[in-house]
């Protein structure tokens, strides 16, 4: 007589080989779902966030007194479809201090939307070219596809520089678009 439901036959544990059995049919299917799987998140991925990159670069600029001032800015559209936006940029000038003895300090930041990452503050002495870099990052809620907003890299000296030829800024970064 076969085996009837709720009979102690039915109620014994799968011996070794029927478990081994089981688990090469689990291990099967998961090898076959996977590449699957994984092709569908991709493209689940590729239709959430477009990665983008940008960068500018100027030079000769005379550095603002005191204040800070945009000596560099990417302009950024945003994409149809899109309404955020993961931002990373960096910013450097190396900019000239031109006075004939003032030791003083130069400044950098990145602005994002108009929204200021901190300084870095390094010093200069006179007649010598110094660097001032750093990196921010923001995330844009809200945005209008079409709209443009910019990034930007800002800079200004403590003393009264000149303009140079030498002096250059660079705003450059990722940004992540976001349905």
């Amino acid at each position: 007589m076969p085996f009837q439901p709720g009979t102690p036959a039915t109620q014994m544990p799968a011996g070794d080989d029927a478990l081994i059995r089981r688990v090469q049919e689990l291990e099967r299917a998961v090898r076959e779902l996977g590449p699957s799987v994984a092709a569908s998140v991709r493209t689940i991925v590729a239709a959430l966030v477009k990665p983008d990159t940008f960068g500018e670069t100027a030079t000769g600029f005379d550095p603002i007194t005191g204040a800070w001032g945009t000596v560099a800015t990417a302009t950024l559209t945003v994409p149809e479809g899109f309404t955020a936006a993961v931002v990373t940029a960096t910013c450097y000038a190396r900019i000239i201090n031109t006075t004939a003895s003032t030791y003083t300090q130069i400044h950098t930041r990145v602005l994002i939307d108009a929204q200021p990452g901190p300084s870095d503050d390094e010093w200069s002495d006179a007649g010598r070219s110094d660097t001032a870099g750093n990196t921010y990052s923001d995330t844009l809620t809200g945005l209008t596809p079409g709209a443009t907003f910019g990034v930007s890299c800002q800079a200004y000296a403590g003393a009264d520089f000149t303009a140079d030829a030498d002096n250059k800024a660079v705003i450059s970064g990722t940004v992540l678009w976001v349905r």
